[in-house]
């Protein structure tokens, strides 16, 4: 049985951890520039993962860097209360044997936090895996390809047909915006369904070997005289540079 005494200082443990808690969520989200919302919402998201996100969370430094920086808080606050209560205070104080008894007793209450945590993000993962073993489990490989990425894998198995071999540098025209979402994110899928073909803005030269208009209007029309159409689906068009062919 949990004596009185332990019952109390994981209370007054949970408390203070709850106060470091929020305010490590502060100081995370002025150093990621980033809204206390959301850095919340991507610690719960870390421990009830939903249907309907990437598995992979860009932002799953957040609850770790939160929990961490709550940790190291209530231990240093524990430790100057015990030295500064031990200096000034009685041994038979109180508030000095609170100090001290929740310094005893917080690797316990870690433990039992740890273990808790653990018990919902494997309750949460197994959830998330089981919908997604029940959405893709039945179908080809292409097929889970094209539902996870949409029309990007078609367009980019087209596309990979006219790549020649030591000649990968491709441009990226779209009509889409690709620095917010949904336009980055599609920007993404293409980089990635590409390869070979690298289209990273960081990475064209130039002159590229392709010209990768995807979802522009007459896209044909704005092909330079120097390259090529080799495919044409009127939206979309991929035209390599003349002289490579």
């Amino acid at each position: 049985m949990l004596d009185k005494r332990f019952l109390k200082t994981a209370l007054i443990n949970l408390i203070l951890f709850s106060i470091f808690f929020l305010l490590a969520a502060q100081l995370v989200s002025r150093h990621y520039q980033v809204a206390n919302t959301e850095i919340l919402s991507n610690f719960v998201i870390d421990l009830f993962p939903e249907p309907n996100v990437n598995g992979f969370y860009n932002n799953s430094l957040y609850p770790y860097s939160i929990l961490t920086w709550a940790l190291i808080g209530l231990y240093i606050f524990l430790k100057l209360g015990q030295y500064i209560t031990g200096k000034f205070l009685t041994p038979q104080s109180r508030i000095r044997q609170s100090f001290l008894d929740c310094q005893i007793d917080l690797t316990y209450h870690l433990l039992g936090l740890l273990i808790v945590i653990t018990l919902l993000q494997t309750w949460g993962h197994s959830k998330y895996f089981k919908n997604i073993w029940g959405k893709y489990d039945r179908l080809s490989a292409d097929k889970i390809k094209e539902q996870l990425i949409g029309l990007s894998f078609p367009f980019a198995e087209l596309a990979k047909e006219y790549y020649i071999p030591g000649h990968q540098n491709g441009r990226l025209i779209t009509d889409i915006d690709i620095n917010k979402n949904p336009g980055s994110t599609i920007y993404r899928r293409l980089a990635y369904c590409l390869y070979p073909i690298i289209i990273r803005y960081n990475q064209t030269p130039p002159d590229p070997d392709y010209l990768i208009y995807f979802v522009v209007k007459d896209a044909a029309s704005h092909v330079p005289e120097d390259y090529k159409i080799q495919l044409d689906l009127g939206h979309s068009v991929i035209a390599v540079r003349k002289e490579l062919l």
